[in-house]
């Protein structure tokens, strides 16, 4: 509720759980250690870097930030209001 006793809605994307190997995201079962450990097993140490390197910094860059930035709505985060959540009255 705002300070006028209107519902807040918040919505937002949070693009940094994307970036967490987890198995309700990738569908892969384990934590991201395991996944890793499973990944260094099966690559090896130069493959594993190698497939780090390449993929870390292209699965989400600046470009996937503008996008998300000109069609997502703000979100209280990113904005300032005079509209700011409150704890209910007791």
């Amino acid at each position: 509720m705002d300070a006028g006793g209107q519902p807040v809605t918040l919505a937002g994307v949070g693009p940094g759980g994307w970036l967490n190997m987890e198995n309700f995201i990738t569908g892969y079962p384990g934590t991201e250690s395991q996944q890793r450990k499973a990944l260094r097993r099966v690559l090896g140490e130069e493959g594993y870097r190698r497939y780090f390197d390449v993929s870390s910094p292209t699965f989400f860059d600046a470009a996937d930030a503008g996008y998300l930035a000109a069609t997502t709505p703000p979100s209280p985060a990113t904005t300032r209001s005079t509209s700011r959540p409150t704890r209910p009255a007791r």
